[in-house]
């Protein structure tokens, strides 16, 4: 039994979908990129967004660059003028533990008012947010 001219294509391009697929065409070594925290893309392709604006920046103790630098520190290195930080779960400090309340406070780096958003506020107020 002869196949037709239209099966023989589809079982030919079946056949090179497959060996794509399976990496046989890929290249012998793919060119690695390291993957970047957002605050490194931020400071390296975008600080224009947040240069000469008031910055309310979402942040935790666990939000650090490439390096291990907190994003805040990073944030404050370049200029950007943080005037609110929002404090999720687990807070900015390494005394809150798992489930427990995050406190409002101040930086004591800077007084930049820390604003819990775990507690009885779960979202900026428009307060927080003046």
């Amino acid at each position: 039994m002869h196949r037709s001219r239209v099966e023989w294509v589809k079982s030919s391009l079946f056949t090179v979908l497959c060996l794509g697929c399976s990496g046989v065409a890929a290249a012998p070594h793919p060119q690695r990129v390291p993957v970047l925290p957002g605050i490194d893309i931020l400071l390296r392709d975008s600080l224009a967004l947040v240069r000469g604006q008031r910055i309310g920046f979402v942040t935790n103790i666990a939000a650090v660059d490439a390096n291990g630098i907190s994003a805040i520190s990073r944030l404050r290195g370049a200029g950007v003028h943080l005037v609110a930080l929002f404090a999720p779960e687990h807070g900015l400090t390494e005394s809150a533990g798992p489930g427990e309340r995050v406190a409002s406070g101040r930086d004591s780096a800077s007084s930049t008012p820390i604003y819990s958003l775990y507690g009885p506020t779960l979202a900026p107020t428009d307060s927080m947010l003046a």
